[in-house]
């Protein structure tokens, strides 16, 4: 049996410990899990890692990226003049790609 997922959107914020290591946060949405979110993963942002940045963006907007996915998935087949429905799947897509490249976060 698959688990689930955590409920998103999810949230990314920053923190650091007593030695000075910074990380990034990930975690479920605060209204689902009380008291600052369920913790989904925690990056280590290391000077020798510039990418783990990049990497809880992209972890961040998981959730965002399977609706967007699953909307684009809905009207893949659409045929004839772009509608409401084809355009608002489009621009959920790029607004979750955002986020997940950076953008929007």
């Amino acid at each position: 049996m698959t688990a689930a997922p955590t409920p998103g959107p999810w949230t990314l914020d920053s923190g650091s410990d007593d030695r000075g290591n910074g990380f990034l946060y990930v975690r479920g949405a605060p209204e689902r899990h009380p008291t600052l979110g369920k913790l989904v993963c925690k990056v280590n942002i290391h000077v020798d890692y510039p990418a783990n940045g990049a990497n809880g963006r992209l972890i961040a907007a998981a959730p965002e990226l399977l609706e967007a996915l699953r909307r684009v998935e809905l009207v893949a087949d659409h045929e004839g003049p772009a509608d409401a429905e084809y355009l608002a799947a489009w621009a959920f897509a790029r607004a979750a790609l955002a986020n997940a490249e950076g953008g929007g976060l």
